[in-house]
């Protein structure tokens, strides 16, 4: 990356999907504007997870930035991610954190869902 060319802070891509921004950085880059932000890769999804959540079409985090950035789908996967492990605390957590009504809607409709099920 040219030395002089300034990285776009997490503030500046907030509610942008896929921005420009990101298309043309390395993925050094990318892992810097990110730093510090929880995915569902921070714990180690297994295929199935990641076909379930789904987030099997990105190879990595970097990827995962790159092509969906989105604040709230990022947590809105970490719901998906802990409620297929039955971690309600966790759900409970990710559910408070999603900003979007709809978004969280959707997301609590499918909690009610998964729980129903289980006995």
């Amino acid at each position: 990356m040219n030395e002089n060319k300034k990285l776009p802070t997490l503030e500046e891509l907030k509610g942008k999907y896929q921005p420009e921004e990101l298309k043309d950085l390395t993925d050094e880059d990318i892992l810097k504007i990110f730093e510090g932000v929880e995915t569902v890769w921070d714990y180690n999804p297994t295929q199935i997870e990641k076909e379930e959540i789904p987030i099997d079409r990105y190879r990595n985090k970097v990827e995962y930035f790159k092509e969906g950035y989105f604040c709230d789908s990022f947590n809105a996967d970490l719901f998906s991610l802990f409620l297929l492990r039955g971690e309600e605390k966790q759900v409970d957590k990710y559910q408070n954190i999603i900003q979007n009504d709809s978004f969280k809607e959707e997301l609590v409709m499918r909690r009610s869902f998964v729980f129903d099920l289980v006995p």
